[in-house]
């Protein structure tokens, strides 16, 4: 209290030095806010560009009607209004010539984040053949999980047929991409391969 008191005597004989004290006191409050404030933007951003360039989607865009499919043309649309980390997807179940179902999803690389293109395969990949080059141009490759090949009693350059008759593309093991049972695919290959040409499941 004795301190307090000495400080206020102080100040009240030499009232410029108060002043200035307490302008510094409000700059260093509006420093301190501001500095804040950019860090927790600076934060936020940096977690949205993460999350784009790993090519974790921020969200999907279905048909009102999930039965009903988005037609690729309004997908085209929004590329060219400026939605450029837009990406389409197809997702079709087909049945293989021994009755086996299997989901195949259809993606187009080249939309895709730079870093998802630049995926590092895991060990046990075939990295003489395992690139965007060969996954996007005929005769394809259908990207599939070790386990996931094994339970499908096949091996690296195998080709499923349909019950349609049709051939997938030549498979291709790529760990630790977090497959499961799925099966990557290019997606105009899909869209051709089972009559969905210009639809799409979501974006």
């Amino acid at each position: 209290m004795m301190l307090i008191r000495t400080l206020m005597t102080h100040y009240r004989q030499h009232p410029v030095q108060a002043l200035f004290l307490l302008t510094g006191i409000i700059v260093a409050n509006v420093l301190l806010a501001g500095t804040l404030l950019i860090n927790a933007q600076a934060r936020a951003s940096y977690q949205e560009g993460e999350q784009y360039l790993s090519g974790t989607p921020l969200g999907q865009i279905h048909h009102r009607n999930n039965s009903q499919s988005i037609d690729e043309l309004d997908y085209i649309r929004l590329r060219r209004l400026g939605f450029d980390k837009l990406a389409p997807l197809l997702r079709q179940i087909v049945r293989g010539e021994n009755g086996q179902l299997l989901e195949l999803l259809g993606i187009d690389v080249f939309a895709m984040p730079r870093k998802s293109r630049a995926m590092k395969f895991g060990p046990g990949t075939d990295t003489a053949n395992s690139n965007f080059t060969g996954f996007a141009f005929p005769p394809y490759q259908l990207w599939v999980a070790p386990a996931r090949l094994e339970q499908l009693g096949a091996k690296s350059t195998d080709r499923i047929q349909l019950a349609s008759g049709e051939m997938l593309p030549p498979l291709l093991a790529v760990p630790g991409q977090q497959l499961g049972h799925r099966m990557l695919m290019d997606i105009g290959a899909l869209q051709s391969l089972t009559g969905k040409t210009g639809q799409l499941s979501s974006i």
